[in-house]
């Protein structure tokens, strides 16, 4: 691990979720809707924490466990949090919840199953699914880098002018040279 690594690595195991003002904290909200005992969420948190890590040094894209989405998704929900004080004070960097070229496969099946129920005829589940298609193409613009392990999200990073930092790949430059290691958005 190089030094900017560890640095980033101790500014992320660092970033508390739990507001300990909270009377409901974060970890406690997603043990409930999770059905997780204290300790797997506890767990999972460190696993998100990891999971970021790779997002932020990695030249491709990463995809989550499914727990690990679990807090993620929850954590983008405290937009404050998420934004401001993990992605722009803590990472120098935003981190892009982003579906992959799999999604488009999740909408077809939730048409069918919207047709085999007796919702909507053939014809529009075709359309539907044709239409999910071209805007996963157009919205990834056949460039997406995929991920390893089939999953439906990934992460992408990307620097904006408000941002001080630049990408991992290019420093303050930021990727505006198309490298594969970020996305800018």
């Amino acid at each position: 691990m190089t030094a900017p690594q560890k640095e980033l690595w101790d500014k992320i195991s660092n970033f508390r979720l739990d507001d300990p003002d909270a009377s409901f904290t974060f970890s406690a909200r997603l043990a409930r809707e999770n059905g997780w005992t204290k300790e797997y969420t506890n767990s999972v948190i460190e696993e998100y924490r990891k999971f970021i890590f790779v997002c932020c040094v990695s030249k491709s894209s990463v995809t989550p466990s499914d727990p690990v989405n679990q807090v993620w998704h929850l954590h983008l929900t405290y937009t404050k949090s998420y934004w401001i004080d993990f992605c722009k004070n803590t990472l120098q960097r935003e981190i892009h919840h982003k579906p992959t070229k799999d999604a488009y496969l999740l909408g077809i099946l939730v048409a069918i199953s919207i047709q085999a129920s007796g919702g909507i005829g053939v014809g529009i589940v075709m359309l539907i699914g044709f239409i999910i298609a071209i805007y996963s193409a157009i919205k990834n613009d056949g460039n997406d880098k995929g991920n390893s392990n089939g999953g439906s999200t990934g992460c992408s990073t990307s620097n904006h002018e408000n941002f001080e930092s630049g990408c991992s790949s290019h420093g303050d430059s930021g990727c505006r040279s198309g490298c594969n290691g970020c996305s800018e958005y």
